[in-house]
């Protein structure tokens, strides 16, 4: 396998996200994306503490312009179905047809769910349970026909990996439990790696994802259940 160097703005094709960018910075990344889609319209799915703390979000909203509809930050830590229909509202309000995240896991797992709302038009938390698995299984597939015409781009602030993956974890209210839903079409359509991103995450935050990137590789490689898209010329890099 041919060794490509980090600064070379390498794009990589996978079997569930589309395409990786890596080697330019992430606002360039997104603008060549953008430029070759038809009228897009933006909500920026950002972390509350990077608008909070940095310039990352009023850089990035400057930088959209016209595409920008929305900048959207009320997704709390492990993404409970409530958030996500809050985010749902909100989209559907703002008219957008493309969500770029700019955040860790649980708003990367929130830009996963919300296709499954906009699809199928849920409007509660709730209407979630429609999918769940009449077993208590904590991982429920969708239909093998789903399809979600929201065009997500993520920009990971954190190394846990959610970004790479077509599982979108989220919390159930009611019962506290998480719940997996499981669908090739959840996954994003580009991921941009970009070093910047990450210079505001705390130190444990990054290195304990890292750890965390390690265990979800484990858990999916030695699983029982259906692993169907996963390449396995991917494990030795677990």
């Amino acid at each position: 396998m041919a060794m490509l160097s980090p600064s070379s703005g390498i794009s990589r094709t996978l079997n569930t996200t589309r395409k990786v960018v890596y080697g330019k910075p992430h606002i360039a990344a997104i603008m060549e994306e953008l430029k070759d889609r038809e009228n897009p319209r933006v909500l920026l799915l950002a972390s509350k503490t990077l608008g909070e703390r940095s310039s990352l979000v009023r850089d990035l909203e400057t930088a959209l312009g016209a595409y920008h509809c929305l900048t959207y930050s009320d997704i709390n830590p492990h993404t409970s179905d409530n958030d996500v229909a809050r985010l749902a509202h909100a989209l559907n309000q703002s008219g957008a047809n493309t969500v770029i995240t700019l955040g860790g896991g649980s708003i990367i797992d929130a830009a996963k769910t919300v296709k499954i709302f906009h699809k199928y038009k849920l409007t509660k938390g709730s209407d979630l349970k429609r999918f769940h698995s009449s077993d208590g299984a904590v991982f429920t597939s969708l239909d093998d026909d789903f399809t979600c015409s929201l065009f997500v781009i993520n920009i990971p602030t954190t190394l846990s990996a959610g970004e790479f993956s077509s599982i979108s974890g989220t919390k159930d209210t009611e019962s506290g439990k998480k719940i997996g839903y499981v669908h090739p079409g959840l996954a994003s359509d580009v991921t941009i790696l970009d070093p910047i991103a990450t210079v505001y995450t705390p130190d444990w935050l990054f290195l304990s994802t890292g750890v965390r990137a390690i265990d979800h590789c484990i858990e999916t490689v030695y699983s029982t259940q259906d692993r169907t898209g996963i390449s396995y010329s991917t494990v030795p890099y677990c």
